[in-house]
C-alpha cells in the first residue's frame, strides 16, 4: 500500500545539549572540559585537582525571534499612542480592527526580519550543577 502522507518526517533524535563550565559559577566561558582543566591548572599553583568543584551546565542560544514574540500587541499599542497623538479623538478606533490573523501574521514576519537581521550575540546556562574532578578526569 503506497504512503499517502504528505509533510510528515520521522522524529529527529534529541540533539545533545551544549555543556559549558566554570571555576566560579558565575563565568560560563569555557566550552570545553580540558579548558576548564587547563584554567584550573593555571589558578591552582601546583594544588592537587583532584576533589577540586566546578559547575557544569547546558548552554541555550535562543533565536533572535524569541525575543520578539507576542509583541505585535505592545506594537498596535504603541501605534495607537502615536496616532492619538497626531490626531486626538479622531484616531481613536484606530488599528481596533487588526484580526487576529493578521496579528498573527504580523506576528510572523515580525519574528522572521529578527531572525534575518538581529545578531543574537550571547546565550544562557541552564541546568547548572556542581561536580567533582576526579584523579581519571585528569589522566
Amino acid at each position: 500500500m503506497p504512503d499517502t502522507t504528505t509533510n510528515s518526517q520521522a522524529p529527529q533524535p534529541a540533539q545533545a545539549p551544549e555543556l559549558v563550565y566554570s571555576t566560579s559559577g558565575e563565568d560560563w566561558h569555557l566550552g570545553d572540559f580540558s579548558e576548564l582543566i587547563d584554567e584550573l591548572h593555571s589558578n591552582g599553583e601546583g594544588l592537587d585537582l583532584a576533589g577540586m568543584t566546578y559547575w557544569v551546565g547546558e548552554k541555550r542560544q535562543r533565536p533572535a525571534s524569541w525575543y520578539f514574540s507576542h509583541n505585535v500587541g505592545l506594537l498596535l499599542d504603541q501605534a495607537r499612542d502615536q496616532a492619538w497623538q497626531d490626531a486626538d479623538e479622531i484616531a481613536d478606533d484606530f488599528c481596533n480592527d487588526v484580526t487576529d490573523e493578521a496579528k498573527a501574521e504580523l506576528d510572523a514576519a515580525i519574528k522572521a526580519r529578527a531572525d534575518k537581521h538581529v545578531n543574537v550575540n550571547f546565550w544562557t546556562v541552564h541546568n547548572i550543577r556542581t561536580a567533582t574532578i576526579t584523579p581519571e578526569d585528569l589522566a
